[in-house]
């Protein structure tokens, strides 16, 4: 038994010993006092209690340096968890400021697709501008060379009408006799001195200013039958282009022939276009024509005193036209008596005018 106890007090490390309590001091004194007959055999009893405080201090140590390894490993993991959060941080920071950086290209990229969109409507805008400009330039050159077409055949019409003029006038200062009025058929010095030709010109200049609209019209339907017989030609050619093609059995032949088709399609197009903007110009003529009518009937017939007559000339334009080309009948006669004054006059009173 004896032999056994300080192994089993002592242990080893690997094997603790039993658990035990030791008596306190006092507890071994009382019981020294209550059994001194135990004492010698309690005479080993030093040296366990000192391996037991040798033991006692291992195992201390040994805590004392789990406590410690425990202490760093807090310490480490507490050192790895303020890293872990100053790298959420900086994490954080930074996705707050792509989320900034976001919004900003966000905006920019509204901004930018607002000002694209601006910028096409913009476009568009002066693209359709561009296009009304070039319409209305080609408006303008259509209207510039008609205007310069009619111009051309009414000076060449007013040339014929004066060569017509020059032999009547001349017919007519070569049968004048000298002869001597009464003085009763005289009329004032100022009617004697006043040329008779200066009525033929007031009487004649306002039928031929306003026979000049009609004949006008009558120049742009010419010129518009004259293209449109061209553009019928145009098609006749087309046809024997197409018939020419279908019979050829060559290559070379009828390349040469679809070249001279595409030529001749342009050209028909050219021209339709162009009696497109003739029969435009020529409505616009005719408005203009009934108009300046309109406005002459009104000043000649005084309408300001007539309301009802105004609101039928306003109705019916047409009739109008035709009114005003009878008025204009009835004074073409007003020529022919002047032209029958000069012989009952004496030949130095009249003064004529070239």
């Amino acid at each position: 038994m004896d032999a056994e106890l300080p192994h089993s007090m002592i242990g080893s490390y690997l094997n603790p010993p039993e658990r035990m309590y030791l008596p306190s001091f006092s507890q071994t004194e009382a019981s020294q006092n209550c059994h001194p007959g135990s004492s010698p055999k309690m005479f080993n009893s030093p040296n366990n209690q000192e391996k037991q405080l040798e033991y006692t201090k291992r195992m201390v140590l040994n805590v004392e340096r789990e406590k410690n390894m425990i202490l760093e490993q807090q310490a480490q993991l507490q050192r790895e968890k303020e890293q872990d959060q100053m790298k959420l941080h900086a994490k954080l920071e930074k996705l707050d400021v792509l989320e900034k950086e976001c919004l900003r290209l966000t905006t920019t990229q509204q901004t930018a697709e607002e000002k694209i969109k601006y910028l096409e409507e913009k476009l568009k805008e002066e693209e359709h501008q561009r296009r009304l400009f070039q319409d209305r330039a080609c408006e303008l050159q259509t209207g510039l060379e008609i205007s310069k077409i009619l111009m051309s055949t009414v000076s060449s019409s007013k040339l014929c009408n004066e060569r017509k003029k020059l032999p009547k006038k001349t017919n007519c200062l070569k049968r004048e006799p000298p002869q001597h009025t009464d003085c009763r058929f005289r009329g004032p010095a100022s009617e004697r001195e006043r040329p008779p030709f200066r009525m033929t010109s007031s009487a004649r200049a306002e039928p031929h200013s306003s026979g000049e609209p009609f004949s006008i019209c009558d120049n742009l339907s010419e010129l518009l039958r004259t293209m449109q017989d061209e553009l019928d030609q145009m098609n006749m050619e087309h046809r024997e282009l197409l018939r020419q093609i279908a019979q050829t059995g060559s290559h070379s032949d009828s390349e040469e022939l679809e070249q001279e088709l595409e030529h001749l399609a342009r050209k028909m197009e050219s021209k339709e276009d162009q009696i497109s903007k003739l029969q435009k110009h020529q409505d616009r003529v005719r408005k203009l024509q009934e108009k300046v009518e309109n406005s002459r009937i009104n000043e000649s017939s005084g309408i300001h005193g007539n309301p009802k007559r105004s609101k039928n000339l306003k109705t019916s334009p047409r009739k109008c036209l035709s009114e005003t080309s009878a008025f204009q009948k009835d004074r073409s006669f007003q020529p022919v008596k002047v032209h029958s004054l000069p012989p009952r006059l004496r030949r130095d009173d009249v003064k004529w005018e070239q």
